[in-house]
């Protein structure tokens, strides 16, 4: 018990769920699902969690579209789209009083497109201001960055070359440990740690899964050991 004490000391997880039309029916029942199951798993081993989902707020562009066309609609304007970041679950907040929300999911209607690179920055953002000393970042998509308004006035991989940008900073240059699973969608072209399932059916054996690999890697890592070491000689004492 002391081992997975330390293991899982000082922790936060935050789940980023790709909340875009391709997701509407069983994938989207199982994400919520399997993101119910592992907050209340990591709740338990003093894990905090937080869980957001992202879409936009109308097909085919909204605000942005109509300010656009109403400025003359200049070249490259850039995303043309108003984003939907949703907060199913805030970090500090427990299990219990968060759970019916993970329902909001399935409501019909919030499925719309998918702009990854802003809705991982967004998340990145959130998480960076967190206390705990270990900040791990998971995103499950099912697709490609997508928003017709914004790809039909922009370069074809304006919203792709986004979101690899953003991977890049966030995998290079920030403390946060990103993780990627693709329902369907051959995620290991963009994050360095990934892993593609072919079957929703999947994804909740698979999460669990990654986090335990990761908390593995922590437990055998050279300062994990030390931090054992010194543990085992102040017992003895």
């Amino acid at each position: 018990m002391v081992e997975n004490d330390a293991e899982f000391r000082d922790t936060v997880v935050t789940l980023l769920i790709d909340n875009s039309g391709s997701m509407r029916g069983r994938p989207i029942s199982i994400a919520a699902m399997s993101a119910d199951i592992l907050a209340r798993t990591l709740e338990r081993c003093a894990v905090k969690v937080e869980i957001l989902g992202f879409t936009t707020r109308a097909w085919k562009g909204g605000q942005s579209r109509e300010q656009w066309i109403s400025e003359g609609k200049p070249p490259n304007p850039g995303r043309l789209n108003d984003l939907r970041h949703i907060i199913y679950k805030p970090a500090d907040q427990p299990y219990r009083r968060a759970r019916r929300n993970l329902g909001l999911m399935l409501r019909e209607g919030l499925l719309k497109e998918n702009i990854d690179g802003e809705a991982l920055l967004w998340a990145h953002n959130r998480i960076i201001g967190r206390p705990e000393e270990r900040r791990i970042l998971m995103v499950i998509s099912d697709g490609a960055p997508v928003d017709d308004s914004t790809l039909s006035v922009n370069p074809g991989n304006y919203l792709e070359r986004h979101l690899r940008d953003v991977i890049e900073f966030i995998e290079t240059r920030s403390p946060v440990e990103l993780v990627a699973i693709g329902i369907g969608h051959d995620v290991t072209r963009y994050y360095r740690r990934a892993v593609t399932i072919v079957d929703v059916d999947q994804l909740g054996g698979t999460m669990m899964e990654q986090l335990a690999d990761l908390f593995k890697d922590e437990a055998q890592s050279p300062r994990a050991r030390r931090s054992a070491k010194k543990e085992n000689i102040r017992a003895r004492r």
